[in-house]
């Protein structure tokens, strides 16, 4: 990722990247099935850096440790508007929204980052491995920790002690004739300290590769089969979330 000298200089920045796979039944020559045109799906992320959450996730690796009331609000902030908030998308909360107060006691104060798709999105071969494919790709989601020395141990640190919120929705496109309340699955992880890369012990003047990743975190519990013919939402919501961080310098 080299960046103008003149912006910054013997940088470097460690990046965390979501990734969504899907299994090899729901695709074919590497992208995935068609998914019907009535339905949309929407992505948010939230991100949490307090110590009591990372260690209730690498010890149960679900969203158990949030309340009741934050999950029905939560579930609510992210439905109730569906197809109302903006034009152009159909998600309900949009990036930026605050996660509900009823959250910020066991998950910390979070501003979302959203990814929204529809069936066009996932027919597009370029775009589509972003949102089913477990290999990093050009647009994969990723956020950095700002710029440090190389080597930093700081910004490691940083990168490990997050822990991420991912609540998929999938409902209705503004299409669809009967609009009905779209459905949510949420999915938890942290890196875990093993999945953390070492510092380098000298820095480097090409990008480092030094990633490694959790193992995939089922979302949702929906059965699947191997023998259907469309990639439905549901489907969609049941696919693994990978965790990838790494180094890159920057000069």
């Amino acid at each position: 990722m080299p960046l103008s000298e003149s912006i910054v200089q013997n940088a470097t920045t460690v990046l965390s990247s979501l990734t969504f796979g899907i299994p090899d039944s729901m695709s074919s020559s590497g992208q995935p099935l068609a998914m019907d045109p009535s339905w949309y799906i929407c992505r948010h992320v939230f991100i949490s850096t307090k110590p009591e959450v990372k260690l209730a996730v690498e010890g149960s690796s679900k969203c158990d440790f949030l309340s009741q009331a934050c999950q029905a609000d939560l579930t609510t902030s992210l439905t109730q508007d569906w197809g109302k908030a903006a034009d152009g998308t159909m998600c309900s909360a949009l990036g930026f929204d605050p996660i509900p107060r009823s959250c910020q006691e066991s998950f910390g104060f979070a501003r979302q980052d959203v990814m929204a798709f529809d069936a066009a999105f996932l027919a597009n071969s370029t775009l589509a491995p972003v949102q089913t494919s477990k290999e990093q790709q050009p647009y994969s989601w990723r956020i950095g920790t700002g710029y440090h020395d190389p080597g930093d141990a700081r910004a490691y640190a940083l990168a490990a002690n997050r822990t991420y919120l991912i609540a998929t929705v999938w409902g209705y496109g503004q299409s669809a004739m009967h609009i009905q309340a779209p459905e949510v699955s949420f999915g938890c992880l942290s890196s875990g300290a093993s999945s953390i890369p070492r510092p380098p012990s000298s820095p480097s003047s090409t990008a480092t590769t030094t990633s490694s990743s959790t193992s995939p975190l089922p979302i949702s519990t929906a059965a699947s089969s191997s023998g259907c013919q469309t990639l439905t939402p549901a489907r969609i919501a049941t696919m693994g979330t990978m965790l990838v961080l790494g180094s890159y310098f920057l000069s």
